[in-house]
């Protein structure tokens, strides 16, 4: 869990006394704020009907879990808030961003994978990948838009762990990088046949929106084949969840809050399908 959850809940405390309530209130604060976000990235890729399926989606997930995590001192729900601010405030003006906007949403990229690492397995690459498929696929944006962003949150993540190095020391923080790269050897990067069904298992269960987040994956895919600029906005979030759910079946130990990222941006294409099916839901 990075500074962006201990530092604030750190002032509660200072302020308000040591206490669980007071812990939990940040989290909850966090909580709040995200659900907002989310709502408004929904809303602004594809109206309001698709944005409260897409919600309600989010919240009663029995594989997403997110008020559970949301109440708790962990970084999967913050992570997720300063991620979906970002693709919101980049998404909702693509490619009319000037570059102070670029700058914050880059440095709001680098605060969700500081204050979750595993976040930084799957943005770094949909950004990169993102990039790649502009230049030689939808060729609707700039340069500019893409580097900006990138280079500012491989920036922040960078200067994070230079200032960690001094307050810490390097002796501590060798040992920390050590136990780091202990944990993911076994939990992120477990290569594993019978894991790897069991993985599949979980996401195709009934308790992943009924079966849904495969034939929602499919319509995310095919609405990310439009060489638009409403198709490269969706791509962004398909490679995101794509990248995260392809991981999880076959590198991760299973655990499914290890798919909390692709499950919650899976939620816009599950609801977007039935939208359309439906006649926007009429």
């Amino acid at each position: 869990v990075g500074p962006t959850v201990m530092l604030p809940i750190a002032g509660v405390f200072k302020v308000f006394g040591i206490g669980l309530l007071q812990a939990r209130l940040v989290m909850v604060l966090y909580m709040l704020a995200a659900l907002y976000t989310f709502y408004r990235l929904s809303e602004t890729l594809s109206g309001p009907r698709v944005a409260w399926v897409a919600l309600a989606l989010l919240v009663s997930s029995r594989s997403v879990l997110f008020l559970q995590y949301g109440r708790q001192l962990l970084g999967e729900v913050p992570g997720f808030f300063f991620m979906a601010l970002a693709l919101y405030l980049w998404l909702s003006r693509w490619n009319e961003n000037g570059w102070k906007r670029l700058s914050v949403i880059g440095l709001l990229f680098g605060l969700s994978m500081i204050t979750k690492y595993q976040y930084l397995l799957f943005l770094a690459p949909t950004l990169i990948l993102a990039w790649g498929l502009d230049v030689f696929y939808y060729k609707t944006s700039t340069h500019r838009n893409f580097l900006i962003p990138g280079i500012l949150a491989a920036g922040s993540f960078g200067i994070w762990q230079v200032l960690s190095l001094q307050y810490l020391g390097p002796a501590t923080m060798i040992e920390n990088l050590a136990l780091l790269r202990a944990s993911a050897e076994g939990a992120a990067f477990n290569f594993n046949l019978a894991q790897l069904d069991n993985n599949f298992q979980q996401l195709t269960s009934r308790a992943v929106y009924l079966g849904a987040i495969f034939p929602g994956l499919i319509y995310g895919l095919f609405m990310s084949l439009s060489r638009t600029r409403e198709g490269q906005k969706s791509s962004i979030l398909f490679l995101l969840v794509t990248l995260n759910l392809v991981w999880f079946v076959i590198a991760s130990i299973g655990w499914v809050r290890y798919a909390f990222l692709g499950l919650t941006f899976s939620t816009f294409f599950i609801a977007r399908l039935f939208s359309d099916i439906t006649d926007n839901f009429s």
